[in-house]
């Protein structure tokens, strides 16, 4: 588990069934990046739902929710209340959110975002398929 801005964290599938890690970091929240059914008892559970590597309707469907994930994350940081993303190995489908988050915080291009991210976790985007990697070049375009 990682924390990559105040309040808010990634990790994978293992990371967020760890009793003593959600403790510890005091996660609320828990956005699952899967199309699993993941409940983590300790947290109130969002899904954001995508296949890896995602398919042109989990495109279609990033690109249309991302923006409004993303206030829902800022919001619930605004009442300093930790909020956990996470994918089944912590790579791509939660570094994609991630990223999207990092480039409509702080109004910066992707490439920087995805430097950052990558400085506080080695796993952000390792092997990303073709798609994962359209959907992180064209985030500001839907994120303004």
């Amino acid at each position: 588990m990682f924390k990559i801005d105040n309040n808010l964290y990634i990790s994978n599938k293992e990371s967020a069934y760890n009793s003593y890690l959600i403790n510890k970091n005091n996660i609320k929240y828990c956005i699952d990046c899967t199309k699993n059914n993941y409940n983590i008892i300790q947290c109130k559970n969002i899904k954001f739902k995508s296949s890896d590597p995602p398919t042109n309707k989990d495109i279609n469907f990033i690109f249309n929710n991302i923006k409004s994930i993303i206030k829902l994350i800022l919001k619930i940081n605004t009442k300093n209340i930790n909020v956990l993303i996470f994918c089944n190995k912590g790579r791509n489908r939660s570094s994609t959110l991630a990223i999207g988050f990092l480039i409509y915080k702080y109004n910066i291009n992707y490439i920087t975002a995805y430097r950052y991210l990558k400085n506080i976790n080695h796993n952000t985007l390792l092997n990303p398929s073709s798609q994962t990697i359209f959907i992180i070049q064209n985030l500001k375009n839907y994120l303004n």
